[in-house]
């Protein structure tokens, strides 16, 4: 397996319109097409049969960037619970005075510490020129699953806001 880098505007090559993602929109994504693509020995890739060393290598990069925006995900869920929490008021007092919202964002705020740290550990790793294929792994695990975890923990801290208008959501799809 070799890699090659194919320029664009290639005969053969095709790329189809960019995909209309709910998240992460800062990276386009689109379907790309080789039908009887050919492509010139000088746009080899390092040496040839170096093209799954290439690949990995590319997508423990990845794995990194994945894992900051997950972390960048989780912590806008935690800057938006504060911010909606601050405003709420449930049983005369505002929500934050209540426990579990207190270990809500408590337990959002000490996963975004973890997460930063992983995937900027990561990164330290990578620019010292060290192996870093595990680093990137475990900080995409751990950010994009605290992402996930936190976004539902979020969503609670909103519920009221959410459940009583879907108007106020933007870029909200059925």
């Amino acid at each position: 397996m070799s890699c090659f880098l194919v320029p664009k505007g290639s005969s053969g090559l095709i790329v189809g319109e960019h995909s209309d993602k709910m998240g992460v929109r800062g990276s386009q994504t689109s379907e790309v097409v080789f039908k009887d693509c050919v492509v010139a020995a000088d746009c080899l890739v390092g040496k040839e049969g170096d093209g799954f060393k290439i690949a990995m290598s590319a997508l423990d990069v990845g794995r990194i960037g994945i894992a900051a925006m997950s972390t960048g995900i989780a912590q806008g869920c935690l800057d938006e619970s504060i911010k909606y929490s601050k405003e709420r008021v449930q049983f005369k007092k505002p929500i934050p005075s209540q426990q579990a919202i207190q270990w809500f964002i408590a337990d959002i705020a000490t996963d975004i510490d973890a997460a930063r740290f992983l995937y900027m550990n990561a990164a330290f790793i990578k620019d010292q020129g060290k192996p870093f294929s595990i680093a990137a792994s475990k900080a995409k695990l751990f950010c994009s699953e605290c992402a996930a975890r936190h976004s539902t923990k979020a969503v609670q801290i909103h519920y009221t806001y959410l459940y009583s208008s879907s108007d106020r959501i933007p870029n909200l799809r059925y």
